[in-house]
Order: structure tokens, then C-alpha cells, then sequence
């Protein structure tokens, strides 16, 4: 018995010291070749829509998909400025691109993106990003009956050379603590409550920005 109950303990801290990724990163070669050096000023295509977000639109909330892309875009953004990056917000880049006549959307424009990051803002990077899904909880902070669901994803581009550096992917659905104690327990609050929608999109954003290769210091 005693045996077991310590086999059952060193399985416990051996879990409990397994990390989870709370974003899903990928490095490209073009950030090997820079020599790991990060980017200091970043401008910010507005986000996209896709998946569920773009089929069925934001679900049990009054928001719509235009609402959560930019709030996510937003929550991003101010988690860069946190870390003391410059940055050139969506709707500023945004409205500089339909000047232009730039669709960001559209791959072969690439490159004429970062070319005006670079030359119009002075700015050493791009991001882009598409919200995926948003799901609202069913219920209270302390009873839902079916938990808040988040997703999206970013790129980090150079400028002006439109290279790709890296890119994150953010997609929870929170889990309670009875499922998933260690798991559980990452979220705000400890996983002693039910977070909303935006609460969730917030921590994945201060997540995804923390993650990012930027350096910041004005």
C-alpha cells in the first residue's frame, strides 16, 4: 500500500511539472538567418475571420464578429505595449492600406504590406492574425453548463522582406477543475470559476504576446 501511494505521489509531481503549452509556437528558418534578433516596432494588419467565428459567428454573446476580431486585435496589441514595442495599431496600418489600395488578404500583397510597414510607419515587423472561434459560457461564474471556447492565431512577419518569423496559436476551452486539476488551475482565477468569453480571449492574448520574439524599450 505504502508503495503504491508513493508511486501514485511521484506520478502526481511528475504531471504536475509537465508544462502545457497555453500557445502553439513555430519558429521559421528567416529567424534563424536574422540571427534570433527580434523586432522592435510592429504594425498591425486588422485580424481576419475563420473556422466557426466566420461560419456561425460568435455564439451565445450579443458580440459580433467584427466586435471580437477587433477586441482581440485590441487586447494583442496592448500586451506588445506592455512590453514596451512599438506599435502601429489595426485601424491606423488598416486605413494606410486602403489608401494604398493594399488588400492584406490577399497573399500575392505580401510583400506590399511589409514594404509600406517599413517605409510609411518605420516599422521592422508585421502581424497578421485570424480569430478562429468565440464562444461565450452558458451560465454564471460559479454554474455554466457549458464552458467559454477561444481560438485565433498570429503571424509575425519581417519588414520589408514579408518573411515569415514565427507564429502562435491560441485554442482553449476551459476545463474545470474536477476534469483536469493541473490544466484547470492555469487559467485566471485559479480555475475556481467560470471565466467569460473576453476573459479568456484576454489571457490568450497576454499569453500570445508574451510569447512572441520582440524586444521592447522606447
Amino acid at each position: 500500500m505504502r508503495r503504491a501511494a508513493l508511486v501514485a505521489m511521484a506520478g502526481a509531481l511528475l504531471f504536475m511539472g509537465c508544462a502545457f503549452d497555453t500557445v502553439r509556437q513555430q519558429t521559421f528558418p528567416a529567424m534563424q538567418e536574422k540571427g534570433g534578433a527580434s523586432v522592435t516596432k510592429v504594425a498591425i494588419v486588422p485580424f481576419g475571420m475563420r473556422g466557426d467565428l466566420l461560419r456561425r459567428g460568435p455564439q451565445n454573446t450579443t458580440a459580433t464578429s467584427e466586435d471580437v476580431v477587433k477586441v482581440i486585435t485590441r487586447l494583442i496589441a496592448e500586451g506588445l505595449q506592455s512590453r514596451g514595442v512599438q506599435v502601429i495599431p489595426a485601424d491606423d496600418f488598416g486605413l494606410a492600406l486602403a489608401n494604398a489600395g493594399i488588400d492584406p488578404s490577399l497573399a500575392p500583397n505580401r510583400r506590399a504590406v511589409a514594404n509600406l510597414a517599413a517605409f510609411e510607419f518605420g516599422a521592422d515587423g508585421v502581424l497578421t492574425g485570424e480569430v478562429m472561434r468565440f464562444r461565450d459560457r452558458t451560465g454564471q461564474s460559479l454554474a455554466a453548463s457549458s464552458p467559454a471556447s477561444v481560438g485565433f492565431t498570429v503571424t509575425l512577419l519581417d519588414a520589408p522582406a514579408a518573411r515569415r518569423l514565427w507564429s502562435g496559436t491560441f485554442e482553449e476551452t476551459q476545463q474545470a477543475l474536477s476534469e483536469n486539476i493541473f490544466n484547470a488551475r492555469r487559467y485566471p482565477g485559479g480555475g475556481t470559476r467560470w471565466l467569460t468569453a473576453e476573459e479568456l480571449a484576454k489571457w490568450g492574448a497576454q499569453e500570445m504576446s508574451q510569447s512572441m520574439p520582440v524586444a521592447g524599450g522606447y
